[in-house]
């Protein structure tokens, strides 16, 4: 169990140097796992200089440059 919360954090890792490509400053806070167990939410702190309206607007470009199905901001 402890090797799959490695991979969460580095998937989370991934998020923000995704995010991080596009000009987007977030930082991972926390991570938690649905009832069914087959989505995470990742919570984040905006870092200074970025505005909400970015994570909109290059969620869908990270989501694809990452190769995963969803990313929600």
């Amino acid at each position: 169990m402890e090797e799959y919360g490695k991979l969460v954090l580095k998937v989370g890792k991934q998020i923000e140097d995704t995010f991080q490509e596009y000009g987007v400053s977030i930082e991972l806070i926390s991570v938690e796992m649905d009832i069914n167990g087959d989505n995470y939410n990742f919570r984040v702190k905006i870092l200074r200089g970025t505005k909400v309206k970015s994570i909109y607007k290059y969620a869908s470009d990270v989501r694809a440059a990452m190769g995963v199905e969803m990313i929600y901001p």
